[in-house]
């Protein structure tokens, strides 16, 4: 991974607000994101990010995502295949909705050695919306809840792009809504249901 310029690090909390980091040198920038796994960071009590002169700490229940203007670093990525993640604009959000309805729900969900896509809107607590689009490979018996219930064991989802990723912390959210899929789902009746899996 190469870091040409200052890395800026955004933090968003549950409530909204969010904070902005930025660090210029790429040495240490490349450090603190290998060093930075956010499986773990998110079983921590709170996240520290520091400087010579100051520090912030986080709850980290209070996380709702972590912006970096990187891509993603290698020790981000989880065990076994990774799911590529796009967050969409609402506008986009649409436009992919009308386009679903007008495929075979069968053929988008279940397809044998295909990339399996499926439209992801999280809603906070507060009822806002964010959406993505994320795209697998799963065997072809892997239907679409067990699908969604594999990535919220994770408890996080990495959207990436080609300069910039985002953790999303899962754990901060009230509801999915997965198309094509199951109606919405709660996420406490998803932990009730993972040792299914």
């Amino acid at each position: 991974m190469t870091i040409e310029s200052t890395l800026t690090f955004r933090v968003t909390l549950v409530s909204g607000v969010t904070f902005d980091f930025e660090q210029s040198d790429p040495e240490i920038a490349r450090r603190d994101l290998s060093r930075l796994e956010p499986a773990r960071l998110l079983r921590e009590p709170v996240m520290v990010v520091s400087s010579k002169f100051r520090s912030s700490t986080f709850r980290t229940r209070d996380l709702l995502r972590i912006d970096v203007d990187a891509p993603v670093p290698e020790s981000w990525l989880p065990d076994g295949p990774a799911d590529q993640v796009r967050e969409l604009e609402p506008d986009e959000w649409s436009s992919r909705l009308d386009q679903l309805s007008d495929s075979e729900p069968e053929a988008s969900v279940l397809r044998s050695g295909a990339a399996v896509e499926v439209l992801l809107e999280l809603t906070d607590l507060h009822g806002r919306g964010y959406f993505f689009e994320l795209s697998t490979r799963a065997p072809a018996q892997v239907v679409q809840e067990k699908l969604m219930r594999r990535v919220f064991d994770r408890g996080f989802m990495l959207a990436d792009s080609e300069r910039s990723c985002a953790v999303i912390n899962l754990n901060c959210f009230s509801v999915v809504h997965a198309l094509p899929g199951p109606p919405p789902m709660d996420h406490r009746d998803l932990e009730a249901s993972l040792a299914e899996l």
